[in-house]
């Protein structure tokens, strides 16, 4: 009897597309159709994400996100409504503890962080609200999403401004002397040196005959950490860009519903693409873990 009249109860929302009036079986017809877009993302991202098991549980919940927002544009029922929500909620969570906890490049920067779990509690409070008033729940709803991806955000922004100076102490570049050995004036040249204690054969950068850098090891380590961190800095933008779009978006459909500018379509497009832009984001910042801290 419960779950009957749960799956009564309207839901707390409504958005401005017309109701019934492209089918008499669907409430909002664009808006339940572009649900789809979350889960072809969902279901990319978890194939691209192969041997990054750390990310499955995200993608998990985003084909979640997907179903219940189809679900619930189609019903305006809050049980659906709570499908559509409850795991978005969860996915920002789960990115703010890979990041907080998973991945040791948080431990070389100062950053402040807060128990991930204490985030959880929202989420009953959020579900009990509507009982009492259903603005509440949205209130409640839309408030603890946002202190979850401002914790989200200002995380990662802490994480890029630091990304040279951790690469940089972990992964120094080796300078050596050689006053007294007779090397050629061109660069790359292979020398028997003292390393360490050790006589190796490297490949060198010469500088005026006086210092070289042992570079074999530490530029092919540049590398790699350049093109991770490019990939970082596009997404970074992407998923900003995105973001700040489908916000706007969503305030013009939530605030000028009397001209019936129906935008909230183009909210669930334009989120895809930030979602797919913030799992990248994690999958770099996994790649570049392993590639500097767990060696």
């Amino acid at each position: 009897m419960y779950l009957k009249s749960l799956l009564e109860l309207p839901s707390s929302v409504s958005w401005c597309e017309r109701k019934y009036f492209k089918s008499e079986y669907i409430a909002e017809y664009w808006n339940t159709l572009t649900g789809i877009f979350l889960c072809v993302t969902s279901i990319y991202a978890y194939f691209k994400n192969h041997g990054f098991t750390k990310l499955y549980y995200s993608n998990i919940l985003l084909f979640f996100v997907g179903i219940g927002t189809m679900m619930f544009h189609g019903t305006l029922v809050y049980f659906w409504q709570l499908l559509d929500e409850i795991p978005m909620m969860l996915i920002v969570i789960e990115y703010y503890r890979i990041l907080t906890t998973e991945l040791l490049l948080i431990y070389y920067i100062q950053i402040y962080t807060i128990n991930y779990s204490i985030i959880y509690l929202f989420i009953p409070i959020i579900f009990a609200s509507y009982y009492i008033h259903p603005k509440l729940q949205v209130i409640l709803f839309q408030g603890g999403l946002s202190l979850s991806i401002i914790l989200l955000l200002y995380t990662c922004y802490h994480i890029n401004t630091n990304l040279n100076k951790i690469f940089y102490k972990i992964n120094p570049f080796n300078y050596v002397d050689i006053h007294e050995s007779k090397i050629d004036d061109h660069r790359n040249t292979e020398l028997e040196i003292k390393y360490k204690k050790k006589t190796i054969s490297r490949k060198i950068h010469v500088f005026n005959n006086y210092d070289l850098v042992d570079t074999t090891n530490s530029l092919n380590k540049f590398k790699k950490y350049v093109a991770i961190k490019n990939n970082i800095t596009y997404h970074s933008y992407q998923g900003i860009y995105s973001l700040v779009f489908s916000l706007f978006v969503w305030n013009i459909d939530n605030h000028y519903c009397q001209h019936y500018i129906e935008l909230h379509a183009i909210w669930h497009i334009t989120t895809s693409l930030g979602m797919y832009s913030c799992n990248e984001l994690l999958r770099s910042y996994i790649i570049l873990n392993k590639q500097l801290v767990q060696k």
